[in-house]
Parts: C-alpha cells; sequence; structure tokens
C-alpha cells in the first residue's frame, strides 16, 4: 500500500506527502527495497539529486541492496538536475558495486546524454551496450532514432 501511494504522490507533484508516507512506512517497519527505491524514484523523477542520493545512501546503510530502479532512478535525478556528468558516473558506480547493467539504466544513460546534447556519447553507449550484449529493447531505438534527429540537426545548424 505504501509503495503505491509513493508512487502516485511523486507522479502527482506531491513531494511532500511522499516523503511522509516514506516516513511513516519506515516508522511501521514496513519499508522495504522497493519502498526505498520508489521513494528514489520520486525524488529522481522531481530531479533532486542531492536528496535522491541521501536516500539511496539511506537504503545501503540499511543493508539492502540498490537494484537497477534505484540506479536509474540516480541518473535521471542528475540529469534532470542538469548534471550529466554525475548521471553519466552512476554506470561507474553500479560497476564498481557489482551490479549488472540492464537495458533500462542504458536507456536512463542514452537519456541523460541525449538530455544534455551529448549525442556522440549517447551513440558510444548504444554501441558499448551492444558490445556487451545488452539487448536493446523498443525503447532503446526511440532513443536511437531521437539521438541521432537531433544530432543530425547539431550539425546541420553549424
Amino acid at each position: 500500500m505504501y509503495n503505491t501511494a509513493i508512487s502516485a504522490s511523486g507522479k502527482a507533484g506531491q513531494l511532500a506527502l511522499a516523503e511522509a508516507l516514506f516516513t511513516q512506512a519506515r516508522a511501521a517497519g514496513v519499508a522495504d527495497s522497493v519502498t526505498y527505491e520508489t521513494m528514489i524514484g520520486v525524488l529522481g523523477m522531481a530531479g533532486d539529486a542531492a536528496r535522491a542520493e541521501v536516500m539511496f545512501r539511506a537504503m545501503q546503510a540499511a543493508n539492502m541492496k540498490p537494484g537497477d530502479y534505484a540506479y536509474c532512478a540516480l541518473i535521471a535525478a542528475h540529469s534532470l538536475a542538469g548534471d550529466a556528468a554525475s548521471a553519466l558516473r552512476v554506470r561507474a558506480r553500479m560497476l564498481r558495486d557489482g551490479c549488472n547493467l540492464s537495458v533500462h539504466v542504458y536507456n536512463s544513460l542514452i537519456a541523460a546524454a541525449d538530455r544534455a546534447g551529448m549525442f556522440d556519447k549517447a551513440l558510444d553507449l548504444i554501441r558499448t551496450m551492444r558490445r556487451e550484449g545488452v539487448e536493446p529493447n523498443a525503447l532503446t531505438q526511440q532513443l536511437a532514432a531521437e539521438v541521432g534527429r537531433k544530432g543530425a540537426a547539431t550539425v546541420e545548424d553549424q
């Protein structure tokens, strides 16, 4: 119940309510890894990188292993806050933490590079994911087409 309510509050832009629900879940002893990841996601979509990082560390301090959803939320948080470099560094953190890079993580990284106008980096990430055997999905194809279109437009404008 808490996870759904936290997510819905975040999607409605009611960050304070999402945080209050998260606090209630922790106080009730029912906050699990999904609850933490949901709250990291809410903060991520709000572009609140600092608080998403704090929540991420709190999850680890509670002896919970973040999944790719939590890492994707961190990528989004940094990207939406305008810090593409930090968003892209999440990949190195994942590798250091021994996490597998899923298609969802690569899509988040590609979107972050695209958002920052780093079209060559986005294309490099697509090549890297293929080289690492990560199968692109429909969103990857959509992002690749968008990156190609924007990159071509940028070259034409020069």
